[in-house]
């Protein structure tokens, strides 16, 4: 059975943990990494080369649309990137800039 890889960007430790309790329930996920800036997110898709990311809009070091371009780049495959914010206004934003998806938080940590 092939597992999708998959990596979180995110500023907030509590945001990846509760998006890894939610994600970590399906087989087919594997959770290569998480990063809490843009550059070690960058890093972190270039070392992994995850299936699917998870990224924030807003990171301390660089907006999250500035960062797509970036994981495409260095992804070197066809991953997909899902901007994962507490923000809808970002929306329209997001998908101009090739986002996969969209994802609001908070996640229901259930």
């Amino acid at each position: 059975m092939k597992k999708f890889k998959v990596a979180v960007i995110d500023d907030e430790p509590t945001a990846i943990h509760v998006l890894m309790r939610q994600l970590e329930r399906y087989k087919k996920i594997e959770i290569v990494g998480t990063a809490s800036s843009a550059a070690d997110g960058i890093t972190l898709v270039e070392n992994v080369r995850p299936d699917v990311v998870f990224l924030d809009v807003e990171l301390p070091d660089m907006s999250g649309i500035k960062v797509i371009k970036s994981i495409k780049i260095a992804c070197k495959t066809q991953c997909k990137v899902v901007m994962y914010t507490a923000y809808d206004k970002y929306m329209l934003e997001s998908f101009r800039n090739y986002a996969f998806d969209f994802l609001l938080k908070p996640l229901d940590a259930s």
